[in-house]
């Protein structure tokens, strides 16, 4: 005999065959199954006799037993959003046609149905056929699937929507039903007002409803627009970068069509007068914008620029570098310019500001507020002032720094020194007394993308007339001097030399930064200061190393110069000479002429015929003029020197042309 189970989705017998025989009554059980949710009294077991002793399987009898079950009745049902929407508590979508899709706000939003009962626990219940959803409040703003998606309604009209849900044909849930209130807002008003331009700090909290012309120049002012937009579930939400902003203006005579400046509308004024300005965002607003002659004028001045150290506030770069000065301008309006020198894109610096240097041989400053280092202080910092453009009705204005000025070593180079203030300085602001003991860092340029030094030998002349070495510490790291001892084995009056007893590669050193490769420490014996220079092994920008080619760096900042072993100085290896001595300038500058009219004309005309009138710095070979001839002159005389059989004709002002001391910024 077979037992069947209809339906057969919700009950499960435990034995379903058994063989009967005569006398014998045999029983079978059935058990609703574990998430059996739809039983009703339309359940049955089913019984079907077939003979199984012939093996003929013939069907004998039937017979059907009505089952009533009855399931536990659901306790409780919920409804709740399947994702956020709006800002507040309450779920707040939006028309699919109003502009607040600009702002994120959702037009339809899914709704979670889920019934809890006593055995199953929780049950979803969005999708089921037996689950019913209706808007009782706001059909005109929303409406919703048989599925539970909630979709606003195209319109102008906003509010609060509630949406019931019920199982009216469900006999476990009937009586249990659920309830959610969410909102459709759209954009109810748009404000905006113009704020000074460029941004500064405190400027947002400075409305602008007039344009002045600036500093008597032919510009004026400029405003940035500062909109926002507020919904009708009292949102309020700044707009003023969105692309669905839009802006106009009655007089683009007055006032052009705004346009925007990194996402953000910028008001200019282009003749005197009024003009209202419209922004619409789902909502419009106008103000009135003025455009005056009346000028603005410069009141404070303040350098701002931002060094490569504060402390001292230090130019430090390699030799003819430059970079932009800043400066914050306040106006009689109490507006300002965070960055008068590159952050006004449409006022000529020079129209506003004018800039000096008190020593242009050290840092030198562009009309345009841009400066240019050419050596290294050694006595004082320089003096850079900025100053107010002349403007009727303004009292002079300016402002001054001081500013040390510090070469770094280009790529290969040495640099022998404090790395900002003055180069030679205990505290980086005091120039140094005879007597003094002071330590200094030594620092090499090891350069990128594969460039490396590869350590043999490193020789150092210094001027003994001035200094005497007390010791050398070496700061590379372990893996590098392991092993390497007696690295300056040999140090003689003038001059020390370094070897390593094993030579090694820094390759792993490679920065943009000069590295640190030790500390020196030194007597001062003189009150003027010296050049030196060093000898270091072959900079190479590849893998390949030679150890029969080595280069000669001048100390801090010269030029190199490759050839076979150690190279000895010559005229054209030194482009800037870092550790120049103010006495060494003030006495050349003592020992000759102007000859600004030669310099200036380049020709030995100005300068009398025969022999120089007045002697030209810079001028070795004697033609009255300084040009290339001059360093191709003591390219060739003084590495030969004395043995040149034009040596002997050489004057002793030309002599003085042919110094380590030389430097085209003297000339």
């Amino acid at each position: 005999m077979g037992l069947q189970i209809v339906p057969s989705d919700e009950f499960a017998p435990i034995v379903n065959t058994t063989t009967l025989t005569a006398g014998n009554t045999n029983y079978f059980r059935a058990f609703v199954k574990q998430n059996a949710a739809n039983a009703d009294s339309s359940c049955a077991l089913f019984a079907r006799w077939t003979d199984r002793c012939s093996g003929s399987g013939a069907l004998l009898a039937t017979g059907a037993v009505p089952l009533t079950v009855a399931l536990p009745l659901a306790t409780s049902a919920s409804v709740t959003l399947a994702t956020s929407c709006g800002t507040g508590a309450t779920c707040s979508l939006t028309r699919p046609t109003d502009a607040a899709t600009q702002l994120g706000r959702r037009t339809s939003v899914q709704l979670v149905v889920t019934v809890v009962f006593p055995i199953q626990g929780s049950v979803t219940f969005t999708t089921d056929p037996r689950t019913v959803y209706t808007v009782v409040s706001g059909a005109n703003l929303a409406n919703i699937s048989s599925t539970g998606l909630v979709s606003a309604l195209p319109g102008t009209g906003y509010g609060p929507v509630v949406v019931n849900v019920t199982f009216p044909t469900y006999s476990r849930a009937a009586g249990l039903w659920a309830s959610i209130a969410m909102r459709v807002d759209i954009v109810q008003s748009l404000a905006w007002r113009a704020t000074p331009y460029p941004a500064y700090s405190g400027s947002t909290g400075t409305t602008t409803t007039t344009l002045s012309r600036v500093h008597c120049t032919s510009q004026y002012q400029r405003a940035t627009v500062l909109a926002s937009v507020t919904l009708t579930d009292g949102t309020n939400t700044d707009v003023s970068t969105y692309a669905f902003l839009t802006a106009s203006t009655s007089n683009a005579s007055i006032v052009p069509v705004p346009t925007k400046v990194a996402s953000q509308y910028v008001l200019e004024g282009a003749a005197p007068g009024k003009a209202n300005i419209t922004l619409a965002f789902g909502a419009t607003s106008t103000a009135a914008i003025v455009v005056s002659d009346v000028s603005v004028t410069i009141t404070a001045l303040q350098w701002t620029t931002a060094w490569q150290s504060t402390s001292p506030p230090t130019f430090a770069a390699i030799q003819a570098g430059s970079q932009n000065t800043s400066v914050r301008v306040t106006f009689s309006d109490g507006t300002q310019f965070a960055d008068a020198v590159a952050g006004v894109s449409w006022i000529a610096v020079s129209t506003l500001l004018s800039f000096a240097s008190n020593d242009t041989d050290y840092i030198s400053i562009s009309e345009a507020g841009r400066v240019t280092i050419h050596a290294s202080s050694y006595r004082a910092p320089v003096t850079l002032t900025v100053s107010a453009a002349p403007c009727s009705g303004s009292p002079y204005v300016s402002n001054d720094a001081q500013v040390y000025a510090n070469l770094e070593p280009a790529v290969g180079d040495l640099d022998l020194g404090n790395r900002y203030g003055l180069a030679f300085s205990a505290d980086a602001r005091t120039p140094p007394v005879v007597g003094q003991t002071l330590s200094v860092p030594m620092r090499i340029n090891f350069g990128t993308n594969g460039a490396y030094f590869t350590f043999t030998s490193f020789n150092m002349r210094y001027p003994a007339a001035w200094l005497r070495v007390i010791a050398i510490n070496y700061a590379l790291p372990p893996a590098y001097t392991s092993g390497k001892t007696e690295w300056c084995n040999n140090v003689t009056l003038g001059e020390i030399s370094c070897q390593p007893s094993a030579a090694f590669s820094t390759s792993l050193l490679r920065n943009d930064v000069a590295y640190v490769i030790g500390t020196l420490t030194f007597a001062v014996v003189s009150s003027t200061v010296g050049v030196g220079y060093v000898t270091v092994p072959e900079y190479s920008t590849g893998l390949a190393t030679s150890s029969s080619v080595s280069i000669q760096y001048p100390v801090d900042g010269g030029t190199a110069t490759a050839g076979p072993g150690p190279v000895s100085f010559n005229g054209g290896a030194l482009s800037g000479d870092r550790r120049r001595s103010e006495d060494a300038r003030t006495q050349w500058r003592r020992d000759a002429s102007p000859c600004s009219s030669c310099r200036a004309a380049k020709t030995a005309a100005l300068c009398g015929v025969g022999q120089c009138a007045v002697q030209c710095f810079g001028d070795t070979n004697a033609d009255c003029v300084f040009n290339g001839g001059d360093v191709s002159y003591v390219q060739t005389v003084l590495p030969n020197q004395p043995v040149s059989p034009a040596y002997s004709a050489i004057t002793p002002w030309q002599l003085r042309q042919m110094t380590p001391l030389f430097s085209i910024y003297d000339s």
